[in-house]
């Protein structure tokens, strides 16, 4: 009987479900080689399930041309609780079934995260490459600039360089202060008889002193320049 090829969906974001399928393979592969990770590998592969999940609303929203533009940060203002309101957490605390402790381990951060911890992931880089230089995408990400944060998440954690569609904007410069420019130096009148040096005292004055007419002609050719 010939063998059949797998089914490959067509589609953006069943490809990229199938591609996080593949990364689950490699996190099965290390779980099961040390069962330590095995916690951990599924707190990866909860992280990937919400990222497809985020993925999947947004190109649904804007293929149904329903996306909402996004809101704009607000600043929040931190009352301090008053003392009912401290009894009424701490209660609320210790009511609260405590978290299992799979779900405080630290997650793979920073350039390929997920490859230093998971090495069977790295045959799953070119299907995550492959999906990002698809030509559909850049298209949904100008209508859709909120898909930018889980992809870039996903291509730091395969240690995949984002493209440029994915890069995020740059962020505004802050205003610098203006700097106070040094006061402009007034020029000295030129009829100034104060400033002048011939008006005066002192030594200085008896050296710029200036000649008198008979010296001037003294000093021409021909003319004897009188004694002091």
């Amino acid at each position: 009987m010939p063998w059949t090829p797998p089914f490959q969906p067509t589609e953006l974001v069943a490809r990229l479900w199938l591609t996080i399928q593949n990364i689950r393979s490699g996190l099965g592969l290390r779980g099961a080689k040390e069962h330590a990770l095995g916690p951990l590998m599924c707190r990866v592969w909860k992280r990937l399930v919400r990222l497809h999940a985020e993925v999947e609303r947004l190109v649904t929203a804007v293929r149904e041309d329903r996306l909402r533009a996004p809101r704009a940060a607000r600043q929040r203002v931190e009352l301090r609780p008053t003392r009912s309101e401290e009894e009424a957490s701490a209660a609320k605390a210790e009511d609260s079934p405590p978290t299992t402790p799979w779900e405080k381990l630290a997650l793979p951060r920073g350039f390929r995260g997920l490859l230093g911890v998971v090495p069977e992931t790295r045959q799953t880089g070119g299907q995550v490459q492959f999906w990002i230089n698809d030509p559909e995408l850049p298209e949904l990400l100008a209508k859709a600039p909120q898909l930018g944060r889980p992809l870039r998440s996903l291509c730091y954690m395969m240690g995949i360089r984002p493209p440029p569609a994915l890069r995020p904007p740059p962020r505004p410069r802050r205003p610098r202060p203006a700097r106070p420019r040094p006061a402009r130096r007034q020029p000295r009148p030129v009829g100034d008889s104060a400033a002048s040096p011939s008006s005066s005292s002192g030594p200085a004055a008896v050296l710029f002193k200036p000649p008198t007419e008979a010296e001037i002609l003294s000093w021409m050719p021909g003319q004897k320049r009188p004694m002091p």
